[in-house]
């Protein structure tokens, strides 16, 4: 599962209704996402205790939701992997 980026994600954050209908599982699935995609991985709570990347405009957001950010292009942790654009 692969969560993309936009200013979307800070809306989908907020909908528990889209939230609820993903049934992961990172024993048995890749999930990754591009830059603000990480904002829904922390939401579900696949980041917990992890350290993630994504796109400068949004490490502020990622903080104040717990996550450790790092300023790396790719952080993977067994099959949950953040990607992003350092570049902004």
């Amino acid at each position: 599962m692969l969560f993309a980026s936009g200013s979307g994600t800070r809306n989908l954050i907020k909908a528990a209704d889209y939230l609820k209908r993903f049934q992961l599982n990172p024993e048995r699935q890749i999930i990754c996402s591009m830059c603000s995609g990480a904002l829904i991985l922390a939401s579900l709570g696949l980041l917990a205790g992890l350290t993630a990347t994504t796109y400068p405009t949004v490490v502020e957001t990622l903080h104040t939701m717990g996550i450790e950010v790092v300023f790396e292009p790719l952080v993977a942790h067994g099959n949950i992997a953040t990607a992003a654009d350092l570049v902004g």
